[in-house]
């Protein structure tokens, strides 16, 4: 069972908004725990999901994650809003924390106001479902960005001849600087552009697990005091 430790805050200074965080998992630890797990392509939850096309598929063990911390997340976003009255909620994560944000934003719009806005920004994401759900979060998950790191080999598991698919706006760093490095935008669905993760990465033995923890910009994934550290 993989569970993946979330957030819900409230940010009045910088965002103005409600924020949903899912950790990741050390990069040591994702590809045995992708082992572990069933790289079955299943349908969404119709309870957690209503109204969604039957032709959406997702990892099933991604899903069973997620499922456990809907209700817990949702009740936490609502409490939120109603103490604050923001009505912007943003959604972010990384690694496997990164594919349960993603499941997250498609789940929260069901089940808030209508007049709730959303932003998810997550990073180092693992493909979630199969090209049918990648076409879904292109269309109807707004101000979507999925960042990548150089040579981060996390984002092209689950593989495509498997079934799955990255959804578009990835945002792929290139290189690595002490303000933003050189990062490039990514169009399409797994963009095989060598300045681009599928392109940067054709192959699993072509991967550098390090670079899954970053840096993004200049932070790294994992250290909360010293940018500058290595997670």
């Amino acid at each position: 069972m993989v569970i993946s430790p979330r957030y819900v805050g409230y940010d009045p200074t910088y965002l103005n908004a409600i924020v949903v965080a899912h950790q990741g998992t050390d990069v040591t630890q994702v590809v045995s725990i992708l082992s572990d797990l069933d790289f079955i392509l299943t349908p969404l939850n119709p309870v957690l999901y209503p109204g969604l096309p039957s032709t959406l598929l997702a990892h099933s063990g991604f899903q069973g994650s997620h499922d456990r911390s809907a209700l817990d997340v949702l009740a936490a976003v609502q409490r939120a809003m109603t103490a604050t009255n923001s009505t912007h909620v943003v959604i972010t994560g990384h690694s496997l924390g990164a594919a349960i944000a993603l499941l997250d934003a498609l789940y929260l719009p069901l089940h808030l106001p209508s007049g709730t806005t959303f932003s998810t920004a997550v990073f180092g994401l693992l493909r979630v479902g199969n090209p049918a759900f990648a076409s879904y979060v292109d269309a109807h998950v707004t101000n979507f960005a999925h960042i990548t790191n150089k040579k981060d080999v996390i984002p092209t598991l689950p593989p495509r001849l498997l079934g799955y698919a990255h959804p578009s706006n990835e945002k792929h760093i290139v290189t690595s600087g002490l303000d933003d490095g050189d990062w490039y935008a990514c169009l399409g669905q797994d963009n095989t552009n060598v300045n681009c993760s599928t392109g940067a990465v054709p192959t699993v033995l072509m991967g550098v697990k390090s670079d899954h923890n970053g840096p993004y910009g200049i932070i790294y994934m994992g250290s909360c005091s010293d940018p500058y550290q290595r997670g």
